[in-house]
């Protein structure tokens, strides 16, 4: 038996008909939610540097690459973002500088020794 287009075994099951539609009003853009969710993957605050703040340039290979985590596919998804609109590249490198820890240098990762971990 049919019944609302769902197959029932052995008990009639009907569809809701009312049209449900919900809106969450977010206020951020992608480029911000991408920005924060690559954060939060990696553990680390303001953790995506921009193509243009890098001190050394994303490889051809690494672009081509199909392995890696949340993070490295965030950042891709970041880097073409950035690639195809120069807009976004300045909405992007505006939150990164914007959101820099106080002392930090754009673009200089901050290197530890392994005694100061």
């Amino acid at each position: 038996m049919l019944t609302s287009g769902v197959r029932s075994q052995g008990c009639s099951a009907q569809l809701d008909k009312r049209n449900v539609s919900m809106n969450v009003s977010v206020g951020e853009s992608i480029l911000t939610l991408l920005l924060k969710l690559h954060a939060k993957l990696s553990g680390k605050p303001n953790s995506y540097i921009p193509e243009s703040q890098r001190s050394v340039p994303t490889s051809s290979i690494e672009d081509d690459s199909r392995v890696g985590d949340g993070i490295f596919f965030v950042g891709k998804v970041m880097d073409k973002i950035c690639r195809l609109s120069s807009t976004n590249a300045d909405i992007v490198t505006e939150y990164y500088r914007r959101n820099l820890p106080k002392g930090s240098k754009a673009g200089k990762p901050e290197v530890f020794d392994k005694e100061e971990r």
